[in-house]
């Protein structure tokens, strides 16, 4: 209440509202304010009853909220709760003392706070139409600090968002245009085949794919579940094909699905879809792509040019030259996920090829000296 001063509304304030029957707690305390009329204008609130007059600063208000309360009898009665900048010297509040310090206040309405009001009092205070020349001035103590710098925060996160989602929006549209723009030159190449040679067609279909406005297998195209799955399976395939062969001819399908949404744009895959396509694909033998489980359960996708000897071999050699390995030394040294290099390794061992050993330390592997001749 060492917010409040004195003083009565001025015939130049533009009033905003104005309701009667409220009662003004300090912080958790009941006042002798009771049942007054409150004015709520551009720069003030003010609470008068008879000849008594109070008037609070909006400037000094961080942010305000509507409690619900519960009463012994079971009624509900609805409170507006206004948190407080700490005071300073520019008002002659009223004495404070220790009934009259707190970092918030509380309105309390008789029947239910009116509707609309605290919308429009939360307007009001954002909006700032006071003149305050010493409003940069930074409080960094006090709860009433804390609570600032909150929110101002929270108001610079919010614009954030805001301005984010508007970019996302022009980007969707955007987005639309560029699709439609490489359906009409895609249908423009396929008129003009004697003009613009094969190469040139095939690097203009690379880059539309790297942007990730191809058309892409949508749900909404199909009727017929399966079509749908036959014909998203043998997208994924040929979205993947390439970037399997420049990792060594296995990734996981954690992977698939970033390289896959990626390539898509904006029209995304779930989980379940690319789960319930990629099973498919060791039904098609022309596919140049399979599904592999591992003994471990891990799932991923191969080339079909994959030879796993050589991957055997492979794996073996890099034991020999380390003489031994971890999972985590194996996927830093030929640049695959640890998930994959565990696997390669326990084929070794599945092979007869290494033996494992289990410490503390973790998991190592090391060659089998038993099934080899060594010099």
């Amino acid at each position: 209440m060492d917010r409040f001063e004195y003083s009565k509304p001025d015939n130049n304030d533009t009033i905003i509202c104005q309701h009667s029957n409220v009662t003004l707690y300090n912080a958790d305390y009941k006042t002798s304010f009771h049942r007054g009329e409150i004015i709520l204008t551009s720069t003030q609130l003010y609470w008068t009853k008879g000849d008594v007059s109070l008037s609070l600063q909006l400037r000094y208000i961080v942010f305000i909220e509507a409690v619900v309360t519960e009463t012994l009898f079971g009624s509900k009665t609805k409170i507006i709760l206004i948190h407080l900048l700490p005071p300073d010297n520019q008002i002659n509040g009223l004495e404070a003392n220790a009934s009259c310090v707190g970092e918030y206040i509380k309105l309390d309405f008789k029947d239910k706070i009116p509707d609309g009001f605290l919308d429009l009092f939360q307007t009001t205070v954002r909006e700032k139409k006071w003149c305050v020349t010493n409003m940069s001035r930074q409080i960094r103590t006090g709860i009433g600090g804390i609570e600032r710098k909150i929110y101002e925060k929270q108001k610079a996160s919010d614009v954030s968002i805001t301005e984010a989602f508007k970019d996302l929006d022009r980007l969707m549209v955007t987005a639309k245009d560029m699709v439609m723009l490489s359906r009409n030159i895609s249908e423009r190449i396929k008129e003009k085949q004697g003009v613009i040679s094969d190469d040139e067609t095939v690097r203009f279909k690379a880059y539309l794919l790297g942007l990730g406005v191809d058309d892409p297998v949508t749900r909404s195209s199909f009727t017929d579940s399966n079509i749908y799955y036959n014909t998203l399976c043998k997208e994924i395939s040929k979205i993947i094909h390439v970037t399997l062969e420049e990792v060594g001819g296995t990734m996981t399908l954690p992977e698939v699905y970033c390289r896959v949404n990626r390539a898509r744009g904006l029209d995304l895959l779930s989980p379940e879809d690319l789960m319930a396509a990629c099973s498919l694909m060791n039904n098609d033998k022309t596919l140049p792509v399979k599904l592999k489980q591992f003994d471990s359960g891990v799932l991923a996708l191969q080339s079909s040019s994959c030879n796993e000897n050589i991957v055997l071999e492979k794996t073996v050699e890099a034991i020999k030259k380390n003489g031994s390995l971890s999972a985590q030394e194996l996927s830093t040294s030929i640049g695959l996920p640890v998930i994959l290099a565990k696997e390669y390794l326990l084929n070794t061992e599945k092979n007869g090829k290494s033996c494992r050993d289990e410490s503390i330390e973790g998991l190592r592997f090391y060659l089998n000296k038993f099934t080899e001749n060594y010099v």
